[in-house]
């Protein structure tokens, strides 16, 4: 929790507003219209991880950034990857980042 505190204490007013105004949509939404989390095959089946075209590195380097890091440089590594795949995944049509998203969050 305090790593998502440091993170939005850096976003700009605006992206922190757009954002608090999207998960208070998950929120209204997973109690209005519950979904059932997206499995692992279903990922595979909706095509999301390949419709991101990340470069294998990036994809390499996803699997590892839960595992704790010794320096400033590893760190800021895994910063990057996660911009870079929130990019990917925001290109994507609604109902597949949703998919992708909800799938994240479960396996998180």
């Amino acid at each position: 929790m305090q790593d998502q505190e440091k993170f939005y204490s850096r976003l700009p007013s605006p992206l922190k507003d757009a954002s608090y105004v999207a998960m208070a949509q998950v929120i209204r939404d997973a109690r209005l219209k519950p979904t059932a989390p997206v499995t692992d095959a279903q990922i595979v089946e909706i095509g999301v991880v390949d419709s991101l075209q990340l470069e294998p590195d990036v994809w390499a380097d996803t699997a590892n950034m839960d595992a704790p890091k010794a320096d400033l440089a590893l760190r800021r590594r895994d910063c990057e990857i996660w911009i870079r795949l929130q990019e990917a995944v925001l290109k994507l049509t609604e109902d597949r980042a949703g998919a992708f998203v909800r799938y994240q969050f479960a396996h998180a």
